[in-house]
């Protein structure tokens, strides 16, 4: 395949969307939907003109299949207007996402390098916006009406898979083995003390389990891979299911003696409700973004919460939020039991497509680490349809599997 070469213009816009990018999704997260548009748009025109290289097809079906799908549920939907338009934008930044993803494999090295460069110099400068926030105590908070700490969370989650590419990086360099463990150590000390002091534990902790995991690919590739396509498809499908038995009312009392944070809490009760309203409409679902038009939005509970001082504290909080915090719950509440389906199918794809692929060991260690870290985010935090979080992740997968070298010896696939 012949590579695509940019011309001067659209290198340089994508050399400034790419360093943008932390700077951007850290202060103001949702105009990256314009960044991956624009990106994706470049794919789609470069495609008209050659040949751009194929993301494999089974992945591409099922990825495609969830928003097709989710344009079907518009038509039982309380809301269809607003949930076909909901539809229609997933759909397309799915489609342009490929896009995204067709042209960064497609670049030459030296066009990829320069990228690469731009996220890096762009990461570095929004860690330096994040230090400083944290040094001089939140002084942007006036603009924002709300501590800086819990507005940068959004950010803190992207920098925290940003991390997976540059990792990779630091590992691919020319550098000696010292060498490189050292950067490494260095750059993940600096962003996990970054992490620590926004007010979002979702992106410290996917971090630190994506390391986990990158560890045991390196270290056990066959275990690791086996125990991944086995264990998140079981989670996936059981997790309403311990949502709805695990979670009642009358246990979670018995959690809170060993969990002191309110919000970790208020989340086990909405994920009990969701999981108990996923029974009225098990097949068919209540159609997309139906969650945030559900009667429960304007229903209250009340419930009892023990600090970690040991004092009580009464607490009234909305039965369902816009989203459940929960992309698992989501799916089968919104799309019924075909869209959790297709949700499991999507991560066994992926998992299959790091596992069996033809790459080295490095890089099926780093996909890893990045998946673990999605995984994460959208099983206890965010919702499966944040056109913000979407877009962000298309950029990163470009991003990273643009470093892939297609070098992989035959003897280093991981098989279960």
């Amino acid at each position: 395949m012949r590579p695509v070469l940019l011309s001067p213009f659209v290198h340089r816009l994508l050399h400034i969307i790419i360093f943008l990018f932390i700077p951007v999704a850290i202060m103001a997260p949702h105009i990256v939907v314009w960044e991956i548009i624009i990106g994706g748009l470049i794919g789609l025109y470069y495609s008209r003109k050659q040949s751009l290289a194929e993301i494999p097809l089974p992945l591409t079906i099922i990825l495609l299949m969830i928003p097709l799908w989710a344009l079907v549920t518009t038509l039982w939907a309380k809301y269809p207007l607003s949930s076909l338009m909901t539809s229609l934008k997933i759909l397309a930044l799915v489609i342009l996402g490929l896009y995204w993803c067709r042209l960064t494999l497609s670049l030459p090295l030296q066009s990829r390098k320069s990228l690469l460069t731009a996220l890096i110099t762009g990461f570095l400068f929004g860690m330096f916006f994040l230090v400083g926030d944290i040094w001089l105590k939140n002084p942007w908070q006036i603009f924002w009406q709300k501590s800086s700490a819990k507005a940068l969370a959004q950010g803190s989650l992207i920098v925290s898979l940003v991390a997976w590419p540059i990792i990779l990086w630091v590992l691919q360099r020319p550098y000696s083995i010292y060498g490189r463990i050292g950067l490494l150590v260095s750059l993940l000390i600096s962003i996990f003390w970054v992490l620590l002091q926004i007010d979002c534990d979702t992106s410290f902790i996917g971090l630190f389990m994506g390391i986990c995991v990158f560890l045991g690919v390196l270290l056990l590739p066959r275990i690791a891979s086996f125990g991944m396509r086995l264990f998140v498809p079981i989670i996936i499908l059981s997790f309403p299911f311990i949502s709805l038995f695990a979670f009642k009312p009358e246990h979670i009392p018995s959690y809170n003696n060993y969990m002191h944070e309110i919000s970790f809490i208020d989340r086990l009760y909405i994920w009990n409700d969701v999981a108990t309203t996923i029974l009225d409409h098990p097949w068919k679902g209540i159609g997309v973004d139906g969650t945030r038009h559900h009667e429960k939005n304007q229903e209250f509970r009340e419930w009892q919460f023990i600090d970690e001082l040991g004092k009580q504290h009464k607490v009234q909080t909305q039965r369902f939020g816009i989203h459940p915090h929960n992309a698992i719950l989501q799916l089968w509440l919104e799309l019924g039991f075909l869209g959790l389906i297709l949700g499991t199918l999507l991560a066994y794809q992926v998992l299959r497509q790091i596992y069996c692929a033809n790459l080295s060991l490095v890089e099926k260690a780093v996909s890893s680490g990045l998946f673990t870290g999605v995984f994460l985010v959208v099983w206890v935090n965010l919702g499966f349809w944040q056109n913000w979080w979407i877009s962000a992740l298309w950029i990163i997968v470009g991003l990273t599997i643009s470093l892939f070298k297609g070098t992989g010896e035959t003897s280093e696939k991981v098989y279960a």
